[in-house]
């Protein structure tokens, strides 16, 4: 009777890690998604946005040293 409870606390662990790693691959490719298309989304509203007023954008001091402590950051994660 303990090696039947045993195996079944086996199997529930290895179904319960096969389902943890199915659902962490799921969600990395559907955030890789998101991530993509929003990128798409925001490259078409800025070139809507310069096509509309016909000259390039000019980004305030706040937002190009928000972008450049980003740009750090992901530097570092790498």
């Amino acid at each position: 009777m303990e090696e039947n409870y045993n195996n079944e606390i086996a199997n529930f662990n290895e179904d319960w890690n096969r389902k943890l790693y199915d659902f962490n691959n799921t969600s990395r490719k559907v955030e890789e998604l998101l991530s993509e298309r929003h990128k798409k989304e925001v490259e078409d509203l800025v070139k809507s946005i310069e096509d509309q007023f016909g000259r390039e954008l000019k980004y305030n001091s706040e937002y190009l040293k928000y972008k450049d402590a980003e740009m750090r950051l992901v530097k570092q994660k790498e």
